[in-house]
Formats: structure tokens, sequence, C-alpha cells
């Protein structure tokens, strides 16, 4: 039952990051203008 929870939360904190990096791209700079 443990490894599932570390399995959930590692999932939810890379989920957290992965918005965060896309939250940061879109407000700093168009992130599809390469």
């Amino acid at each position: 039952m443990k490894k599932v929870l570390i399995v959930i939360g590692v999932l939810v904190l890379a989920g957290m990051i992965l918005v965060g990096v896309v939250w940061w791209y879109s407000r700093t700079s168009n992130p599809w203008n390469y």
C-alpha cells in the first residue's frame, strides 16, 4: 500500500512541475514561437 502512495505522490509532483513549467513559459514568452 505504501508503494502505491509513493507512486501517486511522484505522479502528482511530476504533474505539478509540468503544469508550472508550461504556465511559466506561457507567461514569459510564446511557447510555440521557437
